[in-house]
């Protein structure tokens, strides 16, 4: 099963919405949601776990999920995720670590000018700034070299609705006359949130990209 930034998301009881982009665990590279845009004209968007994922089909991504459970997932706001502490220890009938670290600094209070996790609780201090964010890929995402050089942005990208991996990353380049070529996943070394990483330089990608387009002219003939 593979799912794409783009493609219809179906509940119990019809459409849902759309993919709009999708967030990624950055110490994994795996799809850990999918942010879903929903309502016309006002739309909004709404994090589904991967894992309400039940099957995909030619119709779209089907979700374990109603249109009350959908509406009740929380919204999707234009900001990075940080991960939680793994020592964290929370309130009673709240002891999952699979929260959003925001959400608990931001329901901190201030004890001498430094922040305390709610109700006195251990935990939830942030990680290394390497492993806290959660980052977003959708279309325009910048799409780096092994030096950080801009070598496209993300015109397509898929992922396995199981485990989230990636499955497909299509790079976008060029202003005026726009050009598509799907990469090779084994080029994906991080995705954070400067982007997708590829562990190979922009030359590199370059002369494949030529030596694909020179395979393309040759198969057309």
């Amino acid at each position: 099963m593979e799912i794409a930034i783009g493609a219809d998301v179906i509940g119990k009881n019809g459409k849902l919405g759309t993919v709009h982009r999708v967030i990624v665990d950055a110490r994994s590279n795996a799809v850990t949601d999918l942010v879903v845009k929903h309502g016309f004209p006002f739309t909004q968007e709404r994090i589904v776990p991967l894992a309400t994922v039940t099957k995909t089909d030619a119709d779209g991504i089907h979700v374990d999920l109603d249109e009350r459970a959908f509406e009740a997932l929380e919204g999707f706001v234009e900001q990075n995720f940080r991960a939680p502490d793994p020592d964290y220890v929370g309130p009673p009938g709240f002891e999952t670590t699979e929260f959003l670290l925001n959400e608990v600094t931001a329901g901190a209070t201030l004890l001498g000018g430094e922040a305390v996790p709610p109700l006195g609780f251990p935990g939830g201090e942030p990680l290394a700034p390497a492993d806290t964010t959660r980052p977003v890929v959708e279309p325009g995402t910048p799409i780096v070299d092994a030096d950080g050089e801009t070598v496209g942005e993300v015109h397509e990208f898929a992922a396995d609705a199981e485990t989230g991996a990636p499955q497909k990353l299509v790079l976008r380049r060029g202003l005026l006359f726009h050009r598509e070529m799907e990469l090779p996943l084994a080029w994906i070394a991080q995705i954070s949130d400067k982007g997708v990483a590829l562990n190979v330089t922009k030359r590199e990608v370059e002369a494949w990209l030529e030596d694909m387009g020179r395979e393309e002219e040759r198969s057309a003939r």
